[in-house]
């Protein structure tokens, strides 16, 4: 698994569902991408890894207690974020979507696990028409790294599709990749 031209497929097990997968490391001048192929046709994982130059502390908080903030990071794609149940930094906690692209709707989520010491938070997709048309469950991992200058973010999106056939959500990767470089740009003009 050295680059990207000589990556190997490697068969690991599903951390969130137990089942067999493949994947490999694709590494780029951007980040590593890790790419994931189910050993099912229905269900898999998308997992992508950047450097941001914000501290993985300050880019956790933003998602763990402030999703509020993303209509004025990303005003492009979300139109407002509620809570609809609990606390925004509390595990139980429910908040709703509401997208600026009538295409993706509006959508709930839950948040399951808040890991402070491990800085991750992941969320799972409790309702939304659109998505639920095509995946029958949608689970978000994101998880900060600190390094020197700035800090290593993981989004991991597992699914199952309600259509083997069905497309990956390649699109709602590339969202929470938008969200998280909006994060690091707004964070480091509020340390300039």
């Amino acid at each position: 698994m050295q680059n990207m031209g000589m990556a190997q497929w490697e068969q690991v097990e599903n951390s969130f569902s137990g089942q067999p997968m493949q994947t490999k490391l694709l590494s780029s001048s951007s980040g590593q991408r890790t790419q994931t192929k189910p050993l099912s046709s229905s269900s898999g994982q998308l997992t992508q890894t950047k450097c941001y130059s914000s501290s993985a502390k300050d880019l956790f908080e933003v998602y763990r207690s402030q999703p509020y903030r993303f209509p004025a990071l990303v005003p492009a794609d979300i139109q407002k974020v509620e809570l609809l149940k609990g606390k925004w930094d509390k595990e139980g906690s429910q908040r709703r979507w509401t997208f600026v692209d009538d295409d993706c709707g509006t959508w709930e989520d839950k948040v399951e696990v808040i890991n402070d010491q491990g800085m991750s938070i992941t969320w799972t997709l409790l309702k939304g028409k659109v998505p639920q048309k095509l995946y029958s469950s949608l689970k978000v991992v994101q998880q900060f790294f600190a390094r020197d200058n700035g800090c290593n973010a993981t989004v991991t999106l597992v699914y199952k599709k309600t259509d083997p056939k069905g497309p990956k959500p390649d699109d709602y990767m590339d969202l929470l990749i938008r969200m998280l470089q909006a994060a690091d740009e707004d964070l480091n003009c509020e340390q300039e």
